[in-house]
């Protein structure tokens, strides 16, 4: 059965570097894989600390498929929303205190992952915030940022490429563990 995934971009996708470009790439291999993906990101940048009414106002685009914006829905809106999927992947948790609200709307027997390219405004208030759980795994783009995320949790591994059903084979909600295949096709979990 498809699982429902939302990824969630706390920077703009409108110029497509290399940060961005990933994040495209990732929601693509998660449907290439059979799962269902809905992509947001932040409309535009701002401030990376803001008030709890300005973070609700804060505009997020809907994404579609073919990468162009299918209109534009309020924080608030999306963190409704959430409840509808099984997974929820930040990209760039790093760049604005939205990340925390995010946190709060998921739920434990939801799979939270977490991955930061590198812009880190954010990085003191979210170690002196964060409180890690289970079902939360940093999910990063190379050996050295995994090892920046363990920081923040023990629960951080390194994925090569905007991989999805190739590495990510299971979450378990009941015994919170996510199995992972690395380099070497050796299965471990995390």
């Amino acid at each position: 059965m498809p699982r429902e995934v939302a990824v969630v971009s706390l920077y703009p996708l409108n110029t497509l570097d290399g940060d961005e470009r990933y994040t495209f790439s990732v929601a693509q291999a998660i449907r290439t894989a059979g799962d269902n993906c809905q992509l947001y990101a932040r409309s535009k940048c701002g401030p990376y600390v803001l008030t709890a009414e300005e973070r609700l106002d804060t505009a997020f685009s809907r994404f579609a498929a073919d990468e162009r914006s299918a209109g534009d829905i309020s924080c608030r809106e999306l963190l409704c929303k959430l409840a509808d999927f099984d997974i929820v992947w930040i990209h760039e948790f790093l760049s604005s205190d939205i990340v925390f609200d995010l946190i709060c709307a998921v739920a434990s027997d939801q799979c939270l992952l977490f991955t930061n390219p590198g812009h880190e405004p954010l990085a003191p208030r979210f170690r002196a915030f964060y409180c890690h759980a289970k079902n939360h795994f940093f999910v990063e783009i190379s050996k050295d940022a995994a090892d920046r995320s363990r920081r923040f949790g023990p629960q951080s591994l390194a994925v090569a490429g905007p991989v999805w059903q190739s590495q990510f084979c299971a979450w378990d909600s009941n015994n919170y563990w996510l199995r992972v295949v690395d380099s070497i096709s050796n299965t471990r979990k995390i």
